[in-house]
């Protein structure tokens, strides 16, 4: 019988000490898995912050950018229309001179400076290091057309030897 009690006290302890690795190799899993858990959470915490700050940053280009730009650029086209239909571009002679000169002073030359300060102040919201090529031909075109223009309206020297930058069809509202 003493036997017996011993296989039985060596059963017990043998599944006793089984219990006790389970329930430590349990624990210690656990803890990997809570750890695993938290840092997949962290993790979706990360993209769906950048996520927002892209989006947030795509709105800001949007509102303060793009659709600004957009509005200048239709509102010159209208522009361009009024003039044409009053002054057609094939169209000679004192009158077509005067209508040209007016809608250049009145409309091209204040439009072109507001989206050439729109994109100089704004070029932070751009995604890419550089100036798109579609505004730096912008700014050259701004410029040279306001050089020769006051050019002209400060000297009297004309200026239709000179070729400046035409601006780009890819500058053009999209409709």
């Amino acid at each position: 019988m003493d036997e017996f009690l011993q296989k039985v006290l060596l059963i017990v302890i043998d599944k006793f000490a089984i219990g006790l690795l389970v329930v430590i190799a349990g624990y210690f899993f656990n803890r990997l898995l809570e750890k695993l858990r938290g840092g997949l959470a962290l993790r979706r915490e990360i993209e769906m912050l950048r996520d927002q700050t892209g989006l947030k940053h795509l709105q800001r280009q949007i509102e303060e950018l793009y659709s600004p730009l957009v509005g200048l650029i239709q509102y010159g086209e209208v522009v361009n229309q009024v003039e044409f239909a009053k002054a057609p571009k094939d169209s000679t002679g004192q009158d077509a001179a005067e209508i040209r000169r007016y809608f250049a002073e009145k409309y091209y030359l204040p439009l072109n400076s507001q989206i050439s300060d729109l994109i100089r102040t704004k070029i932070y919201l751009l995604d890419c290091d550089q100036l798109p090529e579609s505004f730096q031909q912008f700014l050259r075109h701004s410029a040279q057309f306001e050089c020769l223009h006051r050019l002209w309206q400060d000297k009297g020297i004309r200026s239709e030897d000179i070729l400046g930058d035409s601006i780009s069809a890819s500058l053009q509202a999209r409709r």
